[in-house]
């Protein structure tokens, strides 16, 4: 099963999951981007926090992602990997 951010439902993930690809590109600026779902009150953003490297022959990318709800902030940090040509997947995640 792939990795999530805790405490999303599917539609706060998939929208979360939407941004992970702009800020990890490896040609992008590496600059925050941010997601938000109206229908549960959460938003977020994922910002890459180190340079591009291979991994079994795929591009990854270390990432902090902040997820905010009514009273609550929480960051976590994690890894994402891409196949050329396919989605980024999360593949590590810190609590």
């Amino acid at each position: 099963m792939p990795l999530s951010l805790p405490g999303l439902d599917q539609e706060d993930w998939r929208r979360a999951h939407g941004v992970l690809g702009l800020a990890l590109e490896p040609s992008g600026n590496g600059l925050r981007v941010r997601w938000d779902n109206p229908t549960t009150g959460r938003k977020g953003s994922i910002a890459p926090v180190a340079l591009p490297i291979v991994r079994e022959g795929r591009i990854c990318r270390a990432f902090l992602a902040t997820v905010e709800e009514a009273q609550r902030t929480a960051q976590v940090r994690g890894m994402a990997c891409q196949q050329a040509g396919d989605d980024w997947e999360v593949t590590e995640l810190e609590r």
